[in-house]
């Protein structure tokens, strides 16, 4: 019998990239973050099918800062950034002709996702200096560029495109070969019958994704789950990703942020002695098909289990308090706040790694230049 529950797992592989660094500044995107180069007199206007963080992605939103697949800090908003000898207060030098930092700060402070964003960044004040230097303090000091500069929480509208017309809504909600039929330039998908699809074209290039998003068990009150096979936690993990869903998956591998956090102060979960139980199901997105897969194949493993798929608005709520017996989530891989999603966890929950995912991008030959970002999400450059 595997309890499973019991442990966080292990499991070896080659550690993922390191965090964001002030590492300096290059004047091109690396060559290692090159998914596609574009061509000469490519497209002028690029259709999109369903694509996560689209306005991120597609440049209409911008955050003070990003960074590149290796770690690489990038200007957003801001084109330079330096703290002082504590560490403490950075100051952030917005681009010329380009939001005004009263005005960024005025609509940060509008946005209770940024506000909070920032307050589990352990971000203490924001003082526009002038129209183009705002200073930030934070509680603690920091060695290197804040990540919270790098969060979509924090991003604006640009006015910039890069040169390039984008068609944001074309081929929404239909089967994605359809849209490709229909003239979609650029598509991410996890399922295996589209990429072999686009396989078979040959104006279409497929680029597979980072390992981006992990799923995990989270068992709210520490009981542990006893699943009826002969198993130790990896060859679980693995029969998981190999027997139990469909997309591209692997078993999880560390490092897993959330074994060593930062100090995050007090968070309003529940205390598990009052947390008051309503249901003995093993909860998951309900539009999450993976999820859905991974919490069916434990259900069968277990004994009078049952599933229950929960719309988003209603899932946080029940995780936040425990309610349900467990739950199959997907987190990133990498986050820029870990605070701000551990604050949404039930105090003394057990967490055990599952699968990592990811997807791949069909892009129609002559998009413009892509490029991967830290976090796996794609960019499209600017046209030179």
């Amino acid at each position: 019998m595997l309890a499973l529950g019991a442990a966080t797992g292990s499991g070896c592989g080659r550690a993922s990239a390191p965090l964001p660094t002030t590492s300096p500044m290059v004047p091109a995107p690396a060559e290692a973050c090159v998914l596609t180069a574009g061509e000469p007199g490519g497209l002028d206007t690029v259709s999109v099918g369903p694509l996560p963080f689209e306005g991120l992605l597609l440049r209409r939103l911008e955050s003070p800062i990003r960074f590149d697949c290796l770690g690489q800090p990038r200007p957003g908003l801001a084109t330079a950034w330096s703290s002082d000898s504590s560490g403490r207060s950075w100051t952030l030098v917005l681009a010329a002709g380009g939001v005004a930092a009263a005005d960024l700060v005025s609509e940060w402070r509008a946005r209770g996702a940024t506000l909070s964003a920032l307050q589990w960044a352990g971000v203490e004040s924001m003082v526009p200096l002038d129209r183009r230097r705002l200073v930030v303090t934070l509680r603690r000091p920091s060695a290197t560029v804040p990540t919270i500069f790098a969060d979509p929480s924090l991003a604006v509208p640009t006015l910039g495109d890069g040169g390039v017309v984008l068609d944001l809504v074309s081929h929404r909600g239909d089967d994605p070969r359809d849209a490709l039929d229909r003239g979609a330039d650029l598509l991410q998908t996890d399922d295996p019958g589209v990429v072999e699809y686009a396989a078979s074209r040959p104006d279409l290039l497929t680029v597979e994704l980072p390992w981006s998003r992990i799923y995990l068990l989270l068992v709210p009150d520490g009981d542990p789950i006893e699943l009826s096979i002969e198993a130790d936690s990896a060859a679980f993990r693995a029969a998981l990703a190999r027997d139990a869903v469909r997309g591209a998956a692997r078993a999880a591998e560390p490092p897993f942020w959330w074994e060593h956090p930062p100090a995050c102060g007090s968070t309003p979960s529940p205390a598990a002695a009052g947390r008051q139980r309503v249901g003995g199901a093993i909860a998951y997105p309900l539009r999450d098909r993976t999820a859905r897969e991974l919490a069916e194949r434990i259900v069968a493993l277990s004994d009078g289990m049952t599933t229950k798929g929960l719309e988003e608005a209603d899932l946080a709520p029940a995780l936040h308090a425990g309610s349900e017996r467990a739950y199959v989530i997907s987190l990133a891989r990498r986050v820029l706040v870990p605070c701000r999603e551990l604050s949404g966890w039930p105090t003394g929950a057990i967490i055990v790694p599952l699968i990592d995912t990811r997807s791949s991008l069909i892009v129609r030959r002559g998009v413009p230049a892509l490029t991967l970002e830290w976090d796996g999400s794609v960019r499209l450059e600017e046209r030179r």
